[in-house]
Formats: structure tokens, C-alpha cells, sequence
């Protein structure tokens, strides 16, 4: 466990010293230096202890029967305290229904039972037998089938604070842990251009930029090549701005990681291409300008909902989070299910189009979300190979037991494998 020293930001309800942050396999926690206790988001609590007890737990936390006990770390409200037995010790833990935190005490976090499935040891002396093999592919197949049935249950929040922002802003945030091979340069490049030139050209309000960059059906004529891509560097306002820039960072990461900078890097581009032609063909002769990278980053988001339809993200349903019991919850939604969600929205923009009050470019965003369906059928097999942590973390067995196999008996054919929802 890696673990980083004096973050300031949380105080421990116990000792009051500041917490240090800490990496482990199911994530981050917080660690008292003094008492040993942890602070632990209930979305790795749920990767480290067995299900049932977790939720055993958290309903107690959520119960009227649970007692008011030491303040929150996180936002300072009393958090509340429930007792169970585990064999014959006492456990005694504080939850934060506001937060989403879980407080344990010194050694409490070990005594909860681990998961039900736990990777099998590496083979030694001789490769396993045909019926053990046989048992893991059960097990991998219980394993997805249990976590396709939470994908529209209700969740517990986000595993890191800073998610409860875009979340209450109705974004999406990531539920599934994906490990990167590599920083997304192309990605956070041009996103902090695109974000540059906007502001730049926000505070100037204008004056001297639009001219040059924006997209204008009428003057398709006089159109050069850069206006086919500038235009996607300019942005209406701020909210209009993070929006893209929020939805480019969280899909588009994934993708440039898969692809690699180059293919990445021509998929926004073709995005932005096709989006701009799609454009000036629905609405040909119109004078009013386009603007925004909106076209791209569909191109990205169809790509990434086309590739991993089963990738969880959390949505926060509900005017306030902090009322939720009684207005609003967090819910586990699969990735197609926002593909489909998404649709529905241009569908809704292309009836006020045809009303003629719409305001939104939304023959653009049907383009390049047509150019990323394009990207992921020439590019599906190097999409479908970057696998989301936990199916990686069941795949590696399986390769090490291929090659024991290969080595010591000259089979050829792999051991069985349940299939994949990537």
C-alpha cells in the first residue's frame, strides 16, 4: 500500500490529526497515523469485504435504530454508529449516510469477510486438473453475471469526493476502475487547448476570432481547410465549454489508450470532420455560425459506448444529494443505457430543428457520433482488448494457466472461458 503523509484535508474523528492517504488494491483510504483507524468510501468498501456484509452494514448506518456518534471527516455532520458481532468480537463502525464514508477502527476493516471470489494460485508442481479449470469458469461467469445484476441497482455514491461535483450537475462519473497503460496526452492536450482558446475567446467576447474559426453553412464556398476543425475550439459560454470538455475527458481517455495517440488523435479528427459536413448538408445556405467541440467528442462517446456497452457509470437522480433519501439517489447504469439516454436527447433536438427553434447543432453531434460507430468497426478488435480492471484481473490467470499447460502436457486448447461483457 502506497501511502502518502499529512493530507490535511481530513481529521480524524478519533485522534484529531490529519489523515494520511493511502493506495490500496480495492482503492484509496485514510489512515490515522496515531490510531491506525481508516476512512473508507463505500465504493471500495464494497471491492473489499463480502457483499452481504457490506450491505448488512450500510442498511444499519441508514437505519433510525443507528445512534448519532463521532463527527464526519469529511462533512463534519455527526455520523452514525451501529454494533454487530463478528464471531465473538464486538465491531463497532461509523457511516456517513450524507458522504458515503465508512470509519473502522483499528483492525475492524481486516475481521470483515473478503469477497466470495478470490483469484486462484498460480499453478507450481503440475497444471491444474480439467475439473478445477472448470470450477474457475464458474466462478468467472457467477463473478459478471452478480455484477450485471447491480448495473441498475441503486449506488452508495461516488469512491472520491471530487465525483460529487459533476454528478450533482447531472454528469455521469465513472463506476468501473480502469487502469491506463499510458497518460492520455492527446486527450488532456487538447482539451487544455481547447479550453485556452474558448476562454481566450470568451474574455475578448469575440472581437477578431469568430470570423476566422467558426463554420458557416452559407460560406461553404469560401471555407478553408482549418474551419473545419478550428470551429471546434471555440465555445458559446462556460457551461457549454466544460460540458464537452468534462465528457471528452471521461470517455476519451479510454479510448486514446486503446487506439494509441495516433489513431486517437484521427478519430477526433475525422469526428470533426464528418460532423462539420453533416452539418452543412442539413442546414445548407443557413448563416449562423458553428461552434464548439461537440461533434468530436460524440465521435469519442460512441466509440467508447459502442466498444464497452457493459461499462458501469453512477447517475445522480434527484435536485439535491445531501435530501436524498427523500428526493434523489445514485444509480448504477450501464454504458448503453447512456448510448440510448444520449439518442433520445438529439431525437428531442432534431424535433425543435424541424420546429425551427432549436439551438443546438444537432446534425453535428449525429455526425460524429456516426464517425465513431465508423472507428470502432475499423478498429473493434484493439477496442474490445482493453479490458476494464477487474476483467484483466480475471484474464491473467487463465493466461498463466494456458501457458503450464502449453509447456508441460502440449495442450492446445485454452481452458473455458465464460463470456465477456467487457
Amino acid at each position: 500500500m502506497f501511502q502518502q503523509p499529512g493530507d490535511a484535508r481530513y481529521v480524524c474523528p478519533r485522534c484529531d490529526v490529519a489523515l494520511d492517504r493511502a493506495e490500496g488494491p480495492a482503492g484509496r483510504v485514510y489512515v490515522c497515523p496515531a490510531c491506525a483507524g481508516r476512512l473508507v468510501g463505500t465504493a471500495v468498501v464494497r471491492r473489499a469485504v463480502d457483499r452481504k456484509a457490506y450491505m448488512a452494514i450500510w442498511q444499519a448506518v441508514q437505519s433510525e435504530q443507528a445512534v448519532d456518534g463521532p463527527p464526519c471527516p469529511v462533512c463534519e455532520r455527526a455520523m452514525r454508529e451501529v454494533s454487530g458481532r463478528r464471531g465473538q468480537a464486538v465491531l463497532t463502525v461509523d457511516g456517513c449516510p450524507t458522504c458515503s464514508m465508512l470509519w473502522f477502527d483499528a483492525g475492524e476493516l481486516e475481521q470483515l469477510p473478503p469477497p466470495p471470489l478470490s483469484l486462484p494460485p498460480e499453478p507450481r508442481d503440475r497444471p491444474l486438473p480439467p475439473a478445477a479449470r472448470q470450477v474457475i469458469a464458474e466462478m468467472e461467469a457467477a463473478y459478471i453475471a452478480q455484477r450485471e445484476a447491480t448495473s441498475f441497482q441503486q449506488g452508495d455514491g461516488p469512491d472520491e469526493v471530487w465525483k460529487y461535483i459533476p454528478a450533482l450537475l447531472g454528469m455521469p462519473v465513472e463506476a468501473d476502475s480502469t487502469d491506463l497503460r499510458s497518460f492520455p496526452w492527446v486527450t488532456v492536450s487538447v482539451s487544455v487547448l481547447i479550453a485556452l482558446v474558448s476562454i481566450l475567446a470568451l474574455a475578448s467576447r469575440w472581437h477578431g476570432v469568430v470570423p476566422g474559426l467558426t463554420l458557416v453553412p452559407a460560406n461553404v464556398g469560401a471555407t478553408v481547410a482549418l474551419t473545419w476543425f478550428a470551429h471546434c475550439f471555440l465555445h458559446a459560454d462556460g457551461w457549454h465549454l466544460v460540458g464537452n470538455l468534462y465528457f471528452l475527458l471521461l470517455f476519451g481517455r479510454r479510448v486514446e489508450d486503446a487506439l494509441g495517440c495516433g489513431r486517437y488523435a484521427l478519430l477526433l479528427l475525422g469526428s470533426a470532420w464528418v460532423a462539420g459536413v453533416v452539418h452543412m448538408l442539413f442546414n445548407w445556405g443557413d448563416t449562423i455560425p458553428v461552434i464548439g467541440a461537440s461533434g468530436a467528442v460524440s465521435g469519442v462517446l460512441a466509440s467508447s459506448i459502442v466498444a464497452w456497452p457493459n461499462s458501469r457509470y453512477m447517475l445522480f437522480i434527484g435536485p439535491v444529494y445531501w435530501l436524498r433519501t427523500a428526493l434523489g439517489h445514485f444509480w448504477l447504469v450501464p454504458a448503453w443505457v447512456m448510448g440510448l439516454l444520449w439518442l433520445l436527447l438529439q431525437g428531442v433536438h432534431v424535433a425543435q430543428w424541424q420546429g425551427g427553434y432549436g439551438r443546438v447543432a444537432v446534425w453535428s453531434h449525429l455526425g460524429g457520433t456516426a464517425a465513431g460507430v465508423i472507428a470502432w468497426a475499423v478498429w473493434r478488435e484493439l477496442l474490445a482488448a482493453h479490458k476494464p480492471s477487474w476483467q484483466t484481473a480475471l484474464d491473467n490467470p487463465y493466461e498463466r494457466y494456458r501457458a503450464a499447460l502449453a509447456e508441460e502436457e502440449g495442450e492446445a486448447e485454452a481452458p473455458p472461458t465464460a463470456p465477456s461483457p467487457s
